[in-house]
Order: C-alpha cells, then structure tokens, then sequence
C-alpha cells in the first residue's frame, strides 16, 4: 500500500510538474499572443495616422495646384473656375468677386476622402514697363532743377495731390509721394539742384554720382541685375487724318503763336513743332506716328483734353525746351510716348530743358 501510495504520489507528482510546465508555457504563449496583438493594434494605428497625414498632405498639394491652376486660367481670360482630376486625387476652385475690385478664390484639394481647403483674396495687376519715374539703359544725366514725383492718376490730378512740401535748393518745393525712382542699368549722374522724391538705384556695376545741391528721399543703391528693355519698332499706318489738321500727306504740323484743334484719329507726320505762344489742342483718342520728331519751345504747349488718350511713336528726338507745357492738364496717363531713337548724350531720344512741365509717359530703351 506504501508503495503504491508513494508511486501514485510519485506518479501524481510528475503529472503536476508536467502539467506546471505546459501552464506556464500556455500561459507565456497567451501573454505573447497578447503582446503580438497589442504591436499589432499598435503598428495598424501608425500606419492608419502616418497614412492620414500623407493624405492631408496630399490634399494640400492638390489644393495649392488648383489655385496656381485658377490663377494661370484668370491670366488666361477665364474664370478661374476649374474642377480637375490629377494623380489619384482631385482639385475644384471657385472665384468669387468681391466687388471691391478684388476677388475671392477657394480651391479644395481632395485624396483618399480627405480633403484641404485654400482660400486667398486676388486681384488682377497689370504689367507695365513704367517701373520708374525715370529709367535709362545707359547713363542717366540729370541736370537743372529738376523734381521727379509721382502720384495716383486714378485718385485726380498731380496738383491735387502735391500737398507735401520739401524745402531744398534754397527753395521750398510741393510734391505727392516719394515713389518718383530714378534708375539706370548703368550710373547715374545728379546735379545742380534735383530733387530725387524716390530711390536713385544703379546698375550692378554702375554709380550713384551726386554733386551740387542735390536731394535724394530714397535708397542710393545698385541693382542685383540689369533690366531688360526691348526695343521700340514702329509699324506706319497705310492712311491718316491728317486732313483734319490741315496737312497734305505726310508732312510737318508747325503752329508759330497761333493754335491748332487736332480732333481724335490717327496721324502720320513728320515732325511737330510748337514756337512762342502756339498751342496744339488734342481733342480725341488719337495715336501719333513722327518719323523726324517733336519740338515744343518756348510757351508753347501741347494740351489734351480731359479723358482724351494719345500715343506717340517717334523716330525722331524730342526736344521739349523754356517754358512749354506738354499735356498741361497733368493727367500722366493721357500721354504716352514710344521712341525708336538709340543714343546718348546729345544723341539722346528725349531733351527735357529749362522750366519746361511735362506729365506722360516716355519709353525711349
């Protein structure tokens, strides 16, 4: 009986140890199943945040390329309103005007069912190559006394926005705003007294050189690059009005201390010129082609009427000297003037002298 105790004891206890042993194996085997499944909730929620940021991510790729999209169809002449598959994803804008001269443009980037929203305020801008009161790509020569300035046209006339006062020269001088830059791709050389009311800015490898009694309110720096200038090439009419001027083919319009009434049209001459107290009147949209010039001397004066545009091209010099008036009405954006002229000093295209007014626009590269 002993024995058969002691070997069911013995016997009993090899079947607990045994048994201890496949326990603790299951029971390691659960805690890793466990920790297994606990990595992999953990690695699935990884994944599904890192995968929910490449998607927001994505979504704002798509978003920025639908605004430069809208932007690119606005320059273009539309409306800015696209809806547009790209890669696995899609972009929508919408342009909405704001009245104010302004507009709104919304563009939603959407991938993998997340989606971004940009929204930017826009308005159009116009290119011009009027960047500065004054910009020559040689050499800029300013002599005299001479006040460059510059103001709103869209708010009035020059006169009425002049109302800030700078004393200098011995002299105390009424201007609008301190944006009249004076540039050159190359030096430029101020004397006398002339006041810069802007920045007096020099090519890369060129000079600012002040000397006399000269005032510049801006910076007097060079520029990192040169600036581009294209040439002016003039393409003549094949008819005229010159008729309504009294003119007989093409030919020179002079007035000497009497005037002359130029109705709106286009005009083929020569040359105009302007001596003592003449005056020539433009009273209509008119587009002006000189191949020898202008000259407006002593009180003469070049007057164009209120909301009346005129454009000239000229192969000739112009020469505006003494007392004279070219678009007295100081309305800057009612004249503009494109010379094909190439040269410097007194081969230059445009002279500008004495206590003569001129308020235009001249592009003379």
């Amino acid at each position: 009986m002993r024995r058969r105790v002691v070997r069911y004891a013995g016997s009993r206890r090899r079947h607990n140890q045994t048994g201890s042993v496949m326990m603790v194996a299951l029971v390691a085997m659960i805690g890793l199943s466990a920790a297994c499944l606990a990595y992999y909730g953990l690695t699935t929620t990884q994944m599904n945040e890192n995968a929910g940021r490449e998607y927001t991510q994505r979504a704002l790729w798509l978003a920025e390329a639908g605004v430069s999209a809208a932007i690119q169809d606005l320059n273009g002449g539309g409306e800015g309103n696209l809806s547009a598959d790209l890669g696995d994803g899609t972009y929508e804008t919408v342009v909405v005007d704001n009245g104010d001269g302004t507009s709104t443009l919304t563009s939603t980037g959407t991938y993998q069912g997340t989606f971004r929203v940009l929204e930017t305020n826009i308005e159009p801008t116009t290119s011009s190559v009027f960047t500065h009161s004054l910009f020559s790509d040689e050499t800029l020569t300013l002599n005299g006394n001479i006040l460059t300035d510059s103001y709103d046209s869209s708010l009035g006339t020059y006169a009425s926005q002049a109302t800030n006062t700078i004393s200098w020269g011995g002299g105390s001088f009424s201007y609008a705003n301190a944006n009249g830059d004076a540039g050159s791709n190359d030096s430029i050389d101020i004397n006398g007294s002339t006041a810069v009311m802007g920045d007096a800015v020099a090519g890369p490898d060129g000079s600012v050189d002040l000397n006399g009694n000269v005032h510049v309110e801006g910076l007097v720096e060079n520029l990192t690059t040169t600036t581009e200038l294209e040439p002016v090439t003039i393409t003549y009419p094949s008819s005229n009005d010159n008729a309504n001027v009294g003119v007989s083919g093409v030919d020179k319009l002079q007035t000497n201390n009497s005037d002359v009434t130029m109705s709106g049209g286009i005009y083929h001459l020569t040359q105009i010129k302007v001596n003592g107290n003449g005056n020539i009147l433009i009273t209509g949209d008119s587009t002006l082609y000189l191949t020898e010039g202008m000259q407006v001397n002593g009180n003469g004066q070049l007057l164009i009427s209120p909301g009346v545009k005129v454009t000239i091209y000229t192969a000739g010099k112009i020469h505006i000297n003494g007392n004279s008036f070219v678009n007295a009405d100081q309305q800057a954006t009612d004249l503009t003037i494109y010379s094909s002229v190439v040269g410097s000093g007194s081969g230059s295209a445009v002279h500008i002298n004495g206590n003569a007014d001129f308020s235009g626009a001249i592009y003379a590269p």
